[in-house]
């Protein structure tokens, strides 16, 4: 009988990820690749300034850039064999 990991058992979910065909996503940016987000601003705004609401999408922007690169770094960070998940 095969011994049995106790802790990925047969949960792929839990199993160490093949990252080898992993392109990245550094670069890509979370808030303009996401159209709903600027939707949901517009929608809660409608009595802001519209400076204001074009600065706001601009700093969200920026963030969503930035977020592109940290979700890619921790991707790769925390689905090295054996790490499961871990940073």
């Amino acid at each position: 009988m095969a011994e049995q990991n106790i802790f990925t058992g047969d949960n792929p979910g839990l199993k160490a990820f093949d990252l080898s065909q992993y392109k990245g996503i550094a670069g890509n940016n979370f808030f303009t690749a996401t159209p709903i987000l600027g939707e949901a601003l517009a929608l809660n705004s409608t009595n802001t300034d519209a400076a204001y609401l074009r600065d706001v999408n601009a700093h969200l922007a920026g963030l969503g850039e930035l977020l592109g690169t940290v979700i890619n770094e921790l991707t790769i960070a925390c689905h090295k064999e054996g790490k499961w998940g871990e940073l």
